[in-house]
């Protein structure tokens, strides 16, 4: 039996070797008479962590968002049917940025990209507070737009801890990058929960500005941190149309399309249900953000394995299946706001 071991060289005379540096599991592969060892180098670790921190201090800051937008725009909208029109500005805006985020990433590198993205958030927070001072609709909706500019980067933070490490471990370093959010979700909700109020006559601005400074922490964690630039082939890369030929792809957008727009709805309609129509108040509205965020994120410590052992199509299926399961027990209580 021959063995090829990715970062360490051995021998059938040596293979006993043993490195005292790896900090993680070692994950085998056999295929055939061929065993694969793949051995994750401290710097891969390093990599994934800080992502892990910058997707905590980032989800903490921007998370309060999805708590209090949609009860800001109740407040500033000159109609209330435009109560919504920041959250929907901002999720647009962030489906527009993802493609020339990923150019710009190709061409300067992906962390001075997502250090722009940092700086974009935490303007386009502090620009959502100073909008509910001002008590001006318009300026809000800006403010929501920059953020969901700040939020298509961010998108991509996942993809760049999975860039340098080889394929057996990428499913694992994305799962443990998001599993950031759960971190966020406990934070995130308290920061909103304890600065509602914390600039006099002036409901939820306090919260902006809180987040907008939460923001920045991001900044110490990106600073030391070397990421790769993405390469480029001689081609740049195949046609669009390549990839609407492909089923899977297809498949693939369709799923996040309908499973983004679904979390989208409960997630703006949530704290209009609990405080403008169920009266339960913001702290309970922010609790159940924080759990709603934490089933989220929570997978994120076993979605890698589960999708390696499963396969990603039944893996997609059980999140149909639970929001099957959602659909039913809203419609089978609904005498039960809360």
């Amino acid at each position: 039996m021959s063995w090829s071991i990715t970062g360490l060289s051995c021998s059938a005379a040596n293979c006993q070797t043993t490195r005292a540096d790896t900090p993680l599991q070692v994950i085998a592969r056999a295929r055939d008479d061929r065993l694969t060892v793949f051995i994750p180098e401290p710097a891969h670790v390093h990599h994934v962590t800080a992502k892990y921190r910058h997707q905590a201090c980032r989800g903490a800051g921007a998370l309060h968002d999805i708590i209090n937008t949609a009860l800001v725009g109740v407040l500033l909208a000159p109609m209330a049917w435009l109560a919504t029109l920041p959250l929907s500005l901002q999720f647009v805006t962030s489906m527009m940025t993802t493609l020339p985020a990923s150019l710009l990433m190709a061409r300067f590198g992906r962390r001075p990209v997502l250090i722009g993205g940092v700086l974009i958030s935490s303007s386009a927070t502090f620009t959502l507070g100073m909008a509910v001072l001002q008590k001006n609709f318009l300026l809000f909706c800006l403010g929501g737009m920059m953020l969901g500019v700040a939020l298509g980067i961010a998108s991509y933070y996942r993809y760049a801890a999975a860039d340098e490490l080889p394929n057996p471990l990428r499913p694992k370093a994305i799962s443990y990058v998001l599993a950031g959010g759960l971190f966020a979700a406990l934070i995130g909700p308290e920061i909103s929960r304890r600065t509602v109020e914390l600039v006099p006559e002036a409901i939820y601005a306090g919260c902006f500005f809180t987040a907008a400074t939460v923001q920045l922490l991001s900044l110490f964690v990106l600073a030391g941190l070397k990421i790769k630039r993405p390469e480029r082939t001689a081609s740049g890369g195949r046609p669009i149309g390549v990839f609407l030929r492909m089923p899977v792809y297809i498949i693939g957008v369709l799923c996040c399309a309908v499973g983004y727009a679904l979390m989208s709805y409960l997630m703006t309609a949530t704290p209009l249900q609990v405080v403008n129509v169920a009266k339960l108040g913001n702290s309970a509205n922010a609790t159940i953000i924080q759990w709603h965020v934490t089933a989220m994120f929570l997978p994120s410590f076993f979605t890698g394995s589960l999708i390696g052992r499963f396969g990603a199509f039944r893996i997609l299926w059980s999140g149909v299946a639970f929001y099957l399961a959602l659909s039913l027990i809203h419609i089978s209580e609904p005498t039960r706001p809360y």
